[in-house]
């Protein structure tokens, strides 16, 4: 990271700092001769480039620029994030042991590589952490030195300074210095709720046009497969139900291109739903529907065919679109029950169809078509069908069914944590690091969700511990072949995994081991 200040006030210094922290800056001087009861005010104007430093330890800030080029697919060495801020600062002295000052800063601009798929990110790519020196000089010597930090962008800090070590009441200098930037753990949350929040648009989006052909095929004036059509009705006003509400609650700016197509097609999706349900009304009023057993098993199979439909989908598209198509593919869950179905069937056949027969058909396909995903090892595509009959058995209270699913979902959502496991373990078989340590990270976020199905993460913690020591070795081998750049990496990303681990024992050797590639670096 880098600083360039100018102010009608300073001059600078170049200075180096630790490589754990930044590799140079610039230093900003600001000599101001106040007296006691006298105010100072001074304005900076300073541009920092966020760039990726591998002799750093694994930091907040290495972490984001890391982040930006694996979501845009661009070279990490060129990745950069530069923020321009204005930084005013009032120096009040109160007394003659006493300082106030009060620090503002404001970010002018971001800019670099500060998008993702045409969608801008500045306002979730703004540092939270700035920082400067202060130090009290009386008669050529410092007699306090103090550090402000945690001032944040957009807002006023004031911090009371005290107490100096004499009671000299002759003029002051004050020199302020080493004004310092960066990245913390809130913002890395930030910009990974941004980002996620993104791809479930865009998911919606793309989801759009799968809906439309969906609707293509629904056909309300067939008598024959009206309760089937109902079911596809439901799961369409699912989706523009979601999608609303998401609209709603995205508080980013959207591509006007994205805006024009998604409206379009929830405009035509919308038109095709009001037809669909005039027509099944008009049934309604006719009393001509029927629904026998035939027509309720042919009804489940929709329905099945329906959930596991968006599974499909999803295979074709980004896996950044999982939890949307998920949430979609589950159907029956807390926003929208199986009563809502029961009430809206029980209306269109005035009670002739046995409800209670096709929720005990449908309970059993669920069940029947999870055991064929799970001998196929599909445990995420039988977890959808399992958690609906959870839902359908907690509707009907049926006692046995739902023990029978409980279990059925406690081999599932072993099978896939386990499978996230097997992964890793290839990846590190094929020497894969990055990919190793993604999916551990999958099957770690997986037993943390499902703790009532999964008790121990000794499985995680097995793996991510042959990761550091693959990671180790595998430095050693890229420094041996001079390749110091990869061997810095890799010795830094077994450092972290020991030390999430809490295993101490390797971190002197790691150290000596980083600072000896970055010493080779230079």
């Amino acid at each position: 990271m880098h600083f360039n200040s100018q102010s009608y006030f300073c001059s600078l210094l170049l200075k180096n700092m630790a490589l754990k922290q930044i590799i140079t800056t610039l230093f900003i001087l600001m000599m101001l001769r106040i007296v006691a009861q006298d105010t100072a005010n001074v304005s900076v104007r300073s541009s920092v480039v966020f760039r990726f430093i591998p002799e750093q330890e694994p930091s907040p800030d290495n972490f984001m620029i890391k982040e930006i080029a694996r979501y845009n697919f661009l070279n990490l060495q060129k990745t950069r994030i530069i923020e321009t801020f204005d930084l005013k600062i009032q120096i009040i002295r109160k007394d003659e042991k006493m300082l106030v000052v009060r620090s503002n800063l404001n970010v002018a601009d971001v800019s670099g590589d500060v998008f993702y798929k045409e969608f801008g990110l500045k306002d979730v790519l703004v540092p939270g952490h700035f920082a400067y020196r202060i130090n009290a000089v009386s008669k050529e010597d410092t007699i306090a030195g103090y550090l402000v930090e945690n001032v944040r962008p957009g807002r006023v800090r004031i911090d009371t300074l005290e107490p100096f070590t004499t009671s000299d009441a002759e003029e002051l200098t004050y020199v302020v210095s080493g004004v310092s930037s960066g990245f913390t753990g809130r913002d890395i949350n930030r910009f990974e709720t941004r980002i996620s929040a993104i791809n479930d648009y865009l998911a919606v989006s793309r989801l759009s046009e799968f809906q439309l052909k969906k609707a293509d095929k629904c056909d309300p004036e067939n008598s024959e497969n009206l309760l089937s059509c109902i079911l596809k009705v439901c799961d369409l006003e699912r989706y523009v139900k979601l999608t609303h509400t998401m609209l709603k609650n995205i508080d980013f700016e959207i591509p006007q291109q994205h805006t024009i197509f998604l409206q379009d097609n929830l405009k035509k999706l919308n038109s095709r739903l009001r037809r669909f349900n005039t027509l099944i009304a008009q049934k309604a009023a006719k009393s001509v529907a029927v629904a026998n057993k035939q027509m309720l098993a042919a009804t489940t199979d929709t329905l099945v065919a329906l959930q596991l439909g968006y599974l499909h989908e999803l295979d074709r598209q980004t896996f950044y679109f999982d939890s949307v198509y998920r949430r979609l593919a589950t159907f029956f869950d807390a926003e929208h029950s199986p009563e809502d179905f029961d009430v809206k069937a029980n209306g269109v056949f005035e009670g002739s169809v046995n409800l209670k027969l096709f929720w005990e058909i449908l309970t059993d396909s669920y069940i029947r078509s999870a055991d064929s995903l799970m001998s196929l090892e599909k445990y995420h595509e039988a977890v959808v069908l399992l958690k609906s009959a959870e839902s359908v058995c907690g509707f009907t209270g049926d006692e046995n069914g739902a023990l029978t699913v409980y279990h059925k979902l406690s081999t599932a959502k072993w099978g896939i944590y386990d499978a996230y496991l097997r992964v890793a373990q290839k990846a590190m078989d094929a020497g894969n690091t990055d990919m190793a340590g993604r999916y551990i990270k999958k099957a770690e976020t997986f037993q943390q969700a499902n703790q009532g199905f999964i008790v121990t993460n000794g499985y995680t913690l097995d793996a991510y511990e042959k990761l550091a020591w693959l990671c180790f070795e595998q430095g050693d081998t890229k420094f041996g072949e001079e390749n110091f750049l990869k061997a810095l990496s890799d010795y830094s990303e077994a450092l972290q995994i020991y030390r999430m681990l809490k295993i101490n024992r390797y971190d002197d050797v790691l150290k000596r081991k980083i600072e000896k590639s970055a010493e080779a670096l230079r």
